[in-house]
């Protein structure tokens, strides 16, 4: 009996500790580097990608930008490539980086993560989506898909056969499976088992305008928010973190969904905690935040952790709305126009959740 109490104990601590996370609390900034503006980064979503110790973001009409972050306290800004200036997304394999666009791709090789070197680009002939991802020898370059099992020349062999009246905003790749959100609030499933002969076979409806998506397991977390447009500009509706099962190979279906106090648009997935990038909902504010949600409970995703001026507490860090967020190692790295946030990162280390 007495063994029998002591773990009950034990989980009641762990509970008790669960519970306390309830509360979102504010994370701790490690480390930080000041940027002339616009140059840090200047599209809003999961635009900065990591390889190794070293972070590339990509920063509208300067170049790609290489930073070190082995000292997470102090990050650097090691060289900026103004030859290296598609505008877009940025994908990071091996010794080379891949930098994407609704204009095509260019391809760097980064041996020397100082200094990237072009070695090979393609350029499309009609504009598509600014959004990536990399399958084996193949990149999807928004509905592209581009053979790059040559870097020096990169060929576009097929495109996804997007259906509907959206236009398309993020893009997730699972086993033989494309996944494609668009501002209508569809996510379509793709079979991309022959790269060169796309498909689409479902899609699932989630009612207002999606954006960034990202896949964990058999899950796939999708942010969305509406938008209201008039003749002053648009202004910004809370969104919402959706959870999808997608262990069907040809349907998806709603596991839950939390509402967010401003309007997410980029995801990152790392260690039990799913990373977000959320706007400003006030037309006369720019002021975002970073948002850590913990999604080791696909039914029941929480808010942990947050920097930024959200509804839980007035800071303001991030006085200008995060463009991008990466994990590496212990840390957690955000960027906005101004400005590289470090923070600290959370770990499946932390107590679990209690039902």
């Amino acid at each position: 009996m007495k063994s029998v109490l002591s773990v009950l104990g034990l989980v009641m601590a762990l509970c008790s500790a669960s519970a306390a996370l309830a509360t979102p609390v504010q994370l701790t900034q490690i480390g930080s580097l000041s940027c002339t503006y616009l140059i840090c980064g200047a599209s809003a979503g999961a635009r900065i990608k990591s390889a190794g110790r070293y972070l590339y973001t990509e920063a509208q009409d300067v170049g790609l930008n290489v930073y070190d972050v082995r000292t997470p306290s102090a990050p650097a800004l090691l060289t900026t490539v103004t030859s290296l200036r598609q505008g877009g997304d940025v994908i990071v394999s091996g010794r080379y980086i891949y930098l994407v666009s609704n204009r095509g791709i260019q391809i760097a090789d980064a041996v020397n993560p100082a200094a990237p070197v072009l070695v090979g680009q393609v350029g499309f002939t009609s504009l598509s989506a600014t959004m990536s991802g990399m399958s084996g020898k193949y990149i999807y370059a928004g509905l592209k898909i581009v053979d790059i099992s040559d870097p020096t020349a990169p060929t576009v062999v097929g495109s996804l056969p997007v259906s509907g009246p959206g236009t398309p905003n993020g893009l997730a790749l699972s086993g033989t499976n494309a996944y494609v959100t668009d501002d209508s609030g569809r996510v379509h499933i793709l079979d991309v088992s022959d790269p060169t002969a796309a498909s689409e076979i479902g899609y699932i409806d989630l009612g207002e305008p999606a954006y960034d998506i990202a896949i964990s397991g058999t899950n796939a977390y999708v942010v969305t928010h509406g938008e209201y447009c008039d003749d002053e500009g648009c202004t910004k509706s809370p969104g919402h973190l959706t959870v999808l099962d997608i262990s069907g190979s040809s349907f998806a279906s709603v596991v839950s969904a939390i509402v967010r106090p401003k309007a997410p648009e980029g995801i990152f997935i790392s260690g039990g905690y799913a990373y977000l990038s959320e706007l400003s909902t006030n037309f006369y504010s720019y002021a975002g935040e970073l948002t850590v949600v913990d999604i080791r409970s696909p039914t029941a995703p929480i808010d942990v952790a947050w920097a930024g001026t959200v509804t839980f507490a007035g800071s303001y860090t991030l006085n200008y709305s995060p463009q991008g967020v990466a994990v590496i190692g212990n840390a957690a790295y955000v960027t906005t126009p101004w400005n590289l946030y470090a923070y600290s990162a959370f770990k499946d280390s932390q107590p679990p959740q209690c039902q």
